[in-house]
C-alpha cells in the first residue's frame, strides 16, 4: 500500500509541476546568441525551451500561466487536503472502510480536475506554437517516454537482481 500511494503521489506531484513547470521552462528558453540561463523545474517541459520559442510565444505562455495561476494554486490546495484526508482514513484504528473509499473518491476526483486543467493548460500553450514545433513537442515527447522506460527496466531490473532484505 505504501509503494502504490507514493507512486500515486509522485504521478500527482510530476504532472502538476509538469504544467506549473511548463511557464517556467518556457521562461528558461535562452534568450539569444549565447543562451541564457537555465531556470526550468526538473526537466517539466524540458523540450518547450528546445522549440525556439519566439518573444511573442514566451509572453503568450507566461499569459496562459498566469491566467490559469489561481486555478493551479486551487487545486494543489485541494489535493493536499484530499491526500491528508485519505491517509488519515487509512491510518485510522479500527479500519473504517466507507471512510477509506469516501476520501480514495474524493481525491480521484480532484486528481480528475487537476487532469482537465493540466489538458486545457497544455492546449493553449500547443496552440501558441507552430505546426513545426508542434511536430518536433511530439518528437522530443516521445524520446523522454522512451527514456523513462528505459529508466524504469533499469529500476525494475536492479530490483529483481537485488537481494532481499531482512
Amino acid at each position: 500500500m505504501k509503494v502504490i500511494h507514493r507512486t500515486k503521489m509522485a504521478a500527482v506531484v510530476a504532472v502538476l509541476g509538469i504544467t506549473v513547470g511548463l511557464g517556467t521552462a518556457a521562461l528558461a528558453q535562452p534568450r539569444g546568441p549565447g543562451g541564457g540561463e537555465h531556470r526550468g523545474r526538473h526537466g517539466e517541459f524540458a523540450g518547450l525551451g528546445q522549440l525556439g520559442l519566439s518573444d511573442d510565444q514566451r509572453q503568450e505562455v507566461r499569459r496562459i500561466m498566469d491566467l490559469h495561476k489561481a486555478e493551479h494554486q486551487s487545486i494543489e490546495e485541494r489535493l493536499r487536503e484530499a491526500r491528508r484526508a485519505q491517509a488519515e482514513a487509512v491510518m485510522a484504528v479500527p479500519v473504517d472502510e466507507a471512510s477509506v473509499r469516501a476520501r480514495s473518491a474524493e481525491l480521484a476526483k480532484v486528481e480528475s480536475d487537476a487532469a482537465v486543467l493540466r489538458a486545457k493548460v497544455h492546449a493553449e500553450v500547443y496552440n501558441v506554437l507552430t505546426p513545426e514545433q508542434q511536430e518536433k513537442a511530439k518528437t522530443l515527447r516521445a524520446e523522454r517516454e522512451q527514456r523513462s522506460e528505459q529508466q524504469r527496466e533499469q529500476w525494475k531490473n536492479q530490483r529483481e537482481g537485488a537481494p532481499a532484505k531482512p
